[in-house]
């Protein structure tokens, strides 16, 4: 072999490795990232069990922070959550204390908490809510601003008004223990702040840990507990199943 083989052959060689180990370096690995909610559904794609996940998410309603309002029960695709107890609920933000449901009610089981407006410190004197009552309720009376109980009908329209919150509105209340769930006070309110059920509950059986009912809550209300999925390089053939199987898009190269 004369020296310029040689030469040709070494620098053959050297290519061919570098090209090996550019191959090597640029090996694909399957990740999954932060948009995992832990739901579990790759680890039935994948035939290697190169999948982690040592415990499932779970998710939960807070029955403080939940007004009642369904969204979560349209939300979530595996029908998972059921009002699970009889009885109706009032969603605070709605309700104006107009007192309607009160009269509809043959148990007595709805009451106004407190029974009138009133006004508090909070209030900056802009009249705005003089103008709004049309029952010419609000007065200015000893520099302040007062609200007449015997011309108020709670109507709603002077909370709308300020825009300082300076204004305590009267609320209804459903005493559960005697509520019949006849639903005569539901078509009673005019501002739908009544809702049918108690507060949701999750089925732990039916959930996927998707995330949907905690992504539409309003109130903040559904609690989760997220274990992230990993994946095992080890173990892993890169066959793509797990990926079309993640509803989140959460696993990728």
């Amino acid at each position: 072999m004369n020296r310029l083989e040689f030469v040709r052959l070494i620098a053959f060689s050297s290519a061919a490795l570098t090209f090996s180990c550019s191959r090597s370096d640029l090996k694909r690995m399957l990740t999954v990232d932060a948009n995992c909610t832990g739901c579990g559904l790759c680890l039935a794609a994948c035939s290697f069990g190169a999948i982690v996940l040592p415990e499932k998410s779970s998710f939960s309603i807070l029955p403080d922070a939940c007004t009642g309002c369904g969204r979560c029960l349209t939300a979530c695709p595996e029908e998972a959550i059921i009002a699970s107890s009889p009885g109706f609920s009032v969603i605070s933000a709605n309700c104006t204390g107009c007192g309607q449901c009160v009269e509809s009610c043959p148990e007595k089981a709805i009451n106004l908490d407190p029974a009138v407006y009133s006004i508090t410190s909070q209030c900056s004197k802009c009249g705005l809510c003089i103008a709004a009552c049309p029952r010419g309720a609000i007065s200015k009376h000893q520099g302040g601003f007062h609200i007449d109980p015997n011309l108020c009908d709670r109507c709603g329209l002077c909370l709308q008004a300020c825009r300082y919150g300076a204004i305590r509105k009267a609320e209804a209340h459903i005493d559960r223990s005697r509520c019949s769930g006849c639903d005569l006070c539901l078509p009673a309110c005019a501002h739908a702040a009544i809702r049918p059920g108690s507060v949701p509950q999750i089925d732990p059986a039916r959930c996927l840990a998707c995330g949907a009912c905690r992504d539409v809550c309003p109130a903040a209300a559904v609690n989760g507990v997220i274990h992230q999925a990993s994946i095992d390089s080890q173990r892993c053939s890169q066959c793509t199943s797990c990926i079309p199987r993640c509803p989140v898009s959460a696993i990728h190269f």
